[in-house]
């Protein structure tokens, strides 16, 4: 690394900064800028990221076959407008597709709709907000396998359904932070030096989203098979709602804790996470003898538990 001569300005003194980092990072005259010294003496300077309009990042698709999915991965990409062309009038098929793509996909909304074009335009945040989807999507992916569970208790088919909608919710939440971390990728460079994220956070999150959208599937999953075991006439004696309640309570204390331990980088309640889940399959084994009836009923419960403590793994 070649080395810089300190300089000294009517009693001030300076040092240049190498001309590629300054515009990796889209500095210039005037940006402000954090100096920190290290124990070690050594002096690390770091940008303070000011939000600035940007222009925003606009695409244009032309319908075909993959209209549908051109949509979403635009969308996926980051791109904030997204323009809708025809060669014509664009046919009723074509609009309930762009309609339809369009609500089911976070903040994304119609904001023009002519005979030959349709534009669509999102509008929701950044990279801030990823934690807070994250936080989101697990309370509602617990809240599936805990109401499935309620609902075969209760004799509550209407519940069981209403958890099968729920999965809708954590879908547009799961594109919406895939959305993010794509983009955050491609700002890679300023996330960094603000000292926000690194690339390592960025790769955990994205396998986090898709192991918590997973849960939701099997959410859904299991809140089908609820129905299938209510349908069949099947109600629950007090013996196995103790179990449940018991098993249901546990594994929501499952998914907490491996996510608490990812964000602490905590290996103790990692590793105490491990022996959780084992006594979890330990108790579905015992209850799966009892309640052959119940078969379906605990291997999606210890899908869902096997889904969990991947997470787990993230921390090591």
């Amino acid at each position: 690394m070649p080395t810089r001569k300190l300089l000294s300005i009517s009693g001030s003194y300076y040092v240049s900064l190498p001309v590629s980092w300054v515009k990796s990072l889209g500095l210039e005259k005037g940006s402000p800028l954090r100096v920190e010294v290290a124990s070690d003496s050594s002096i690390i300077i770091k940008p303070i990221m000011v939000e600035r309009e940007t222009e925003a990042k606009s695409i244009r698709i032309s319908v075909d076959e993959f209209l549908r999915r051109r949509i979403i991965s635009a969308y996926l990409s980051g791109y904030d407008i997204i323009e809708i062309h025809g060669r014509g009038v664009l046919s009723e098929t074509v609009k309930s597709v762009i309609y339809d793509v369009a609500g089911s996909l976070l903040g994304l909304e119609v904001v023009e709709d002519k005979g030959d074009k349709v534009i669509l335009q999102c509008f929701v945040g950044g990279y801030r907000d990823l934690s807070n989807v994250i936080r989101r999507m697990n309370e509602i992916s617990k809240s599936m396998y805990r109401d499935s569970i309620r609902a075969l208790l209760n004799n509550d088919k209407r519940l069981a359904k209403l958890v099968v909608d729920r999965d809708n919710v954590v879908d547009k939440l799961y594109f919406y932070s895939v959305r993010i971390i794509r983009s955050s990728i491609s700002n890679l460079c300023k996330l960094l030096a603000s000292g926000e994220t690194d690339g390592v956070k960025l790769m955990d999150y994205r396998f986090i989203v898709h192991y918590i959208e997973r849960l939701s599937d099997l959410g859904e999953k299991l809140a089908n098979t609820v129905m299938d075991i209510l349908a069949s006439g099947f109600r629950a004696d007090g013996k196995i709602r103790k179990s449940l309640a018991r098993l249901t309570d546990r594994l929501c204390l499952l998914q907490d804790n491996v996510l608490v331990a990812y964000s602490r980088r905590n290996l103790k309640l990692a590793s105490e996470s491990y022996k959780l889940f084992r006594s979890i399959l330990s108790d579905c084994e015992r209850l799966r003898e009892e309640y052959p009836e119940l078969e379906r009923l605990f291997t999606s419960i210890v899908e869902i538990g096997s889904m969990i403590i991947d997470i787990a793994d993230l921390v090591f």
